[in-house]
């Protein structure tokens, strides 16, 4: 196989991998990027933290009454004390 051949094939599957990949990150990405954060101890009321990647994050005594927290990532996340007193979990990943 001569080298411009060989060269050509390479540059065609890297630019098929690249492509693939950023069209598939499309799909793997449903939430936007997680970040762990203390929301303890805060007066929320009324915030949209709709379809956010709420991760392992701790909402420990936070009144979140009227929020919306519909199609949100909470793996791992803590509610204890919390006020969730008419907040939106329509869809969201409680687990």
């Amino acid at each position: 196989m001569t080298y411009m051949l060989r060269h050509s094939i390479v540059t065609i599957l890297f630019s098929l991998i690249l492509a693939i990949a950023l069209f598939a990150s499309d799909f793997v990405h449903s939430f936007p990027p997680a970040f762990a954060l203390e929301y303890n101890k805060q007066s929320l009321i009324g915030v949209d933290f709709s379809g956010h990647d709420l991760t392992d994050s701790s909402f420990v005594k936070t009144n979140l009454r009227n929020s919306n927290l519909s199609h949100a990532n909470l793996q791992g996340v803590s509610f204890f004390g919390a006020n969730l007193d008419s907040v939106n979990l329509e869809g969201a990943d409680l687990t």
